[in-house]
């Protein structure tokens, strides 16, 4: 009882808030909690909260903690005790990598808005996470910022000291301020996951349940700037007999904070390149494949710019031409932060140069624009606008090329947990009418269940795949999702159940799709994990088959996962389906393999089979109807070295090999390897050294797929200047 009730008092930690110690002399950030100031400073001592595997209990171990700051940043000092320190796990991995290791999470809500907020950590190994979260972007690994940390072991578990310059935060100009502020520690060893001040069981982030941190006073408002200059060198020999090229080049990066939450980012002749390949994976739609962004320019702050009917694309920006050849960006300019109050704006131009052959344009000279304000109104609650806008050169006989687009969207949160939001768009393109899309939902997520329901309307001539994606248009979709948290207790610890159906058709009753899915997946004790789920579709037309579309029947897909323990040095998934497609049937199956001999040494193999048969697809070559088998089969090797946090060599390679057969015209196979070694080294705070031989496969600009790999040398350095 006294062990229960000493438990609940640890817990009730967070509730009266942290306050943070102004000090004179800084700590050495050594991971040594022996300095002057932390011995001059008290100690708080909580259980977290545990938010895994059983939500809302104290976790097995405590945690002691201090905060304090001086003129030039703000310090965290924490001691982490273990009852079985032998058993901590400590994984090398590239920075924010977030393998099962002991990790200790800092989240600042600087503006104390209850909506977004910055995280900083620091793993057992040393590995530095950092993220920001926004009510409209969630959850965004592009945010980096140069800070400190280190870490020990000892006899009663690990500490960890985390040194933050004010420099590289965002936060208003009062001169007494009262932050938000959570805690969250990971145990590897009991896979328990807690915060300082409780998050919901669901696993999301709450920023307005954060507790306070008080006591910060006077803070700095440095300007400052961020200078990087960078040189690179590159070789290619290109596949298929083709002359091979080789450049050098040199630019700067540069990063000025025009106001405490304001900066801008202005690049002159940069390197944009990307460095690695883009995994080939089976595309079977009608639409281009969806490649990643992979790009520091653009990653960063990535969040702001997650425009409504994905309005922005930036793979289209400095994408490969038709004919292999890198269209160059010339120069770009990117201003992201917070304008006052809650408003956060993200502006981005870049002008890319153009791209010949034989005297002939391939790819012309193109501005591309992209803009986008929000003003959030509290937790949960925004209003957005966003603009976006290409023009091209006039070239050859074409003259020159206007694209716009623009959207608006909402969400207010309401009492209860639920919520409304909504959004329009329309686009301006000069081969087409003016298109709009509009799309609408009301909802409900709480602590352990969420509901959702909605609907989206897309015109036939809404286009914007000039700066955008657009897919499917000329229809109207109706959704609705409903799921939840059951935490059971005993060898099945949670479930996971879900169920979600839609019903889409065109303005004149041409039903499009129509269906219902169910799922459920669990985690049982071992965090051992299991799910599957199944779906009926109804009978539907797809209209961008063959040259009038097509009628096809419905049936019924399912699917079965498994997971092992992720802690262990070797971990299992693995992934089976089948089910109906185009009349015909598919089936395939998805597994990965996770091999950690070492903490500084890792492997993965992850396979892939799918198959279709009798599929009743337009064979174009024929001119006809015709039945349709495919044969997709891959295996990626990935593996990883780490000599320290800051350097690491990793080895990626796929072989992969589609088979496609008609009855009317016979099978054509295509086989594709690519591999490729990178070597990353951050040689000091900021500055990098990059080099990668291999192979690469730069993306096929119509069907925007890997297009054929060639080999390359490249390397890269860029050199840090701060102030």
């Amino acid at each position: 009882m006294l062990g229960t009730l000493a438990a609940l008092l640890l817990c009730g930690a967070a509730q009266a808030g942290l306050e943070a110690v102004r000090i004179q002399v800084p700590p050495d950030i050594d991971g040594m909690l022996d300095d002057e100031a932390w011995t001059s400073v008290a100690f708080t001592e909580s259980l977290f909260v545990a938010q895994r595997p059983v939500p809302d209990t104290p976790m097995s171990e405590p945690v002691r903690f201090a905060v304090a700051y001086d003129d030039q940043a703000l310090y965290f000092a924490f001691e982490l005790l273990d009852s079985r320190p032998g058993e901590m796990r400590r994984v090398l991995t590239p920075r924010d990598e977030d393998a099962p290791s002991e990790w200790i999470l800092v989240m600042l809500d600087t503006f104390h808005d209850g909506a977004n907020c910055y995280i900083l950590g620091v793993s057992l190994a040393g590995v530095q996470y950092d993220a920001r979260q926004s009510v409209v972007g969630g959850t965004s690994l592009s945010w980096d910022t140069i800070w400190e940390c280190a870490t020990s072991e000892g006899d009663s578990g690990w500490t960890a000291e985390i040194a933050i310059p004010f420099s590289g935060l965002r936060y208003p100009g009062d001169p007494e301020q009262v932050w938000g502020i959570n805690l969250k520690r990971s145990i590897s060893r009991t896979h328990e996951g807690g915060y300082l001040a409780r998050m919901p069981a669901d696993g999301d982030i709450v920023v307005e349940d954060f507790t306070d941190l008080t006591g910060l006073s006077d803070l700095p408002h440095p300007l400052g700037f961020e200078f990087r200059p960078y040189g690179a060198a590159r070789l290619d020999s290109l596949a298929e007999g083709r002359r091979g090229r080789a450049w050098g080049d040199a630019g700067v990066d540069l990063k000025l904070r025009i106001t405490p939450s304001l900066t801008a980012d202005l690049a002159v002749n940069p390197d944009f390149g990307q460095i690695e390949a883009d995994e080939a994976e089976a595309n079977l739609s009608h639409w281009q494949t969806y490649l990643d962004e992979k790009r520091p320019f653009f990653l960063e702050g990535s969040e702001l710019f997650d425009m409504p009917f994905s309005l922005f694309y930036s793979r289209r920006v400095g994408a490969a031409a038709w004919n292999g050849g890198i269209v160059p960006i010339l120069g770009g300019l990117k201003l992201t932060g917070t304008a006052g109050g809650g408003l956060r704006i993200g502006v981005l131009d870049a002008y890319t140069g153009e791209v010949t052959e034989d005297g002939s344009v391939v790819e012309p000279a193109s501005n591309y624009f992209a803009g986008r304000a929000v003003e959030e109104l509290g937790p949960g609650s925004f209003l957005g606008l966003s603009a976006t806008s290409v023009v091209s050169a006039a070239h050859d006989s074409l003259d020159r090329g206007h694209s716009y687009a623009g959207a608006f969207d909402f969400r207010i949160g309401l009492p209860s947990d639920l919520s409304v939001s909504g959004a329009a768009a329309g686009t301006s393109n000069p081969a087409s009418d003016d298109g709009y899309a509009f799309r609408g939902s009301v909802g409900y997520d709480g602590d352990r269940a969420y509901a959702f329901a909605g609907a989206n309307h897309i015109q036939e001539e809404f286009d914007a795949n000039a700066c955008g994606y657009t897919t499917s248009t000329g229809e109207t979709d109706r959704w609705m999702e409903a799921g939840g948290t059951l935490n059971t207790g005993g060898t099945l610890q949670q479930l996971f159940p879900g169920a979600y159906c839609w019903y889409t058709d065109t303005p004149d009753g041409l039903i499009v799709s129509r269906g219902i899915s169910t799922w459920i997946s669990t985690r049982t004790t071992g965090n051992y994990r299991q799910g599957g789920g199944a779906t009926w579709e109804g009978s539907y037309y797809d209209r961008y088959e063959g040259p009038a579309g097509r009628q096809y029947d419905g049936g019924f897909a399912w699917n079965a996962w498994m997971s092992t323990d992720t802690r262990r040095d070797v971990s299992l998934y693995a992934e089976y389906y089948e089910g109906q497609y185009c009349n015909g049937w598919k089936d395939g199956w998805w597994t990965s393999l996770d091999y950690v001999p070492l903490p500084c040494l890792s492997f993965e193999a992850v396979g892939s089979w799918a198959r279709t048969g009798d599929a009743g697809r337009y064979n174009w070559s024929a001119d006809g109807w015709d039945d349709r088998d495919t044969d997709w089969r891959s295996v990626e090797l990935r593996s990883g070295l780490l000599f320290g946090p800051d350097l690491h060599v990793r080895l990626s390679s796929q072989f992969a090999r589609f088979r496609s057969e008609w009855g009317l015209t016979g099978a054509t196979t295509a086989d594709q390897h690519w591999a490729n070694l990178l070597l990353s080294w951050m040689y000091k705070p900021g500055s990098m050294f990059y080099f990668l031989v291999g192979e690469t496969a730069p993306p096929d600009e119509e069907s925007g797929d890997p297009g054929t790999p060639s080999f390359t040398i490249y390397s890269k350095i860029t050199w840090f200047l701060g102030a």
